[in-house]
């Protein structure tokens, strides 16, 4: 994920990292039995549905130029 910041805008990668937050509830419930509370079970489908709204079919990749990575 820390790559990706390379290839394109904080903003449109910030859905995703929210995606780390539905990966460690999946592992909490596969390894450690854990039940996710009621935030989540509310939560967890508007995290999905942000990541898909970010990434629309057909949208052509942004791609940061060497000027702007540098902030010029």
């Amino acid at each position: 994920m820390t790559l990706s910041f390379r290839h394109a805008e904080a903003a449109a990668l910030a859905p995703y990292e929210y995606l780390s937050i539905l990966w460690a509830a999946v592992a909490g419930m596969l390894f450690f039995a854990e039940r996710p509370g009621t935030a989540f079970l509310i939560a967890g489908p508007l995290i999905l549905g942000g990541a898909m709204i970010a990434t629309p079919a057909g949208r052509k990749p942004t791609v940061v130029t060497r000027d702007r990575a540098q902030g010029l």
